[in-house]
């Protein structure tokens, strides 16, 4: 049973990027982020290269946070001094413009297969762009495994 301030009060905003949605680049290569996803960021999104040609969108908060958390790694060892070069050297802080559009740089849309349709999900603390192409063959594969995924979540302790 609720007491009365408990109905009072405002639904907690949600803080994490969900959804999915399927966009067009313009002539210039800009994509309008989803409005959901524009409250969820600054002025500023870092965008990287994800896993299987995929792009990864970041708010500046959150890019800030991974880096400071790579901030101790030595570059004398050679797997630390890749993995910061792939992090760092095929990303891009981009600035969200007035009609909520940023620019995804040409080798960044090379590197995903990105020409003009795009498919952008949710992705807890980050988002995901994929190439229409490469998501339809990731999502196959998605309904493949997904059920033994499912499983080994709630041998990580994770009920859903």
């Amino acid at each position: 049973m609720s007491t009365a301030d408990e109905k009072s009060q405002p639904a907690q905003p949600i803080t994490r990027f969900l959804g999915h949605f399927e966009l067009s680049l313009d002539d210039r290569g800009r994509l309008n982020l989803p409005a959901r996803f524009r409250e969820l960021l600054d002025d500023v999104v870092v965008i990287a290269r994800g896993k299987e040609r995929c792009l990864v969108g970041y708010s500046a908060s959150e890019w800030e946070r991974i880096s400071t958390s790579l901030d101790g790694l030595s570059i004398t060892n050679d797997d630390n001094f890749r993995a910061l070069e792939l992090l760092y050297a095929f990303s891009s802080d981009e600035e969200i413009d007035k009609q909520g559009r940023i620019l995804l740089p040409a080798y960044l849309r090379q590197y995903a297969e990105i020409t003009n349709e795009v498919v952008v999900h949710g992705l807890n603390t980050r988002f995901v762009i994929w190439s229409k192409d490469n998501w339809n063959i990731e999502q196959r594969v998605l309904d493949k495994i997904g059920p033994d995924l499912v499983l080994r979540l709630e041998q990580h302790g994770v009920r859903l």
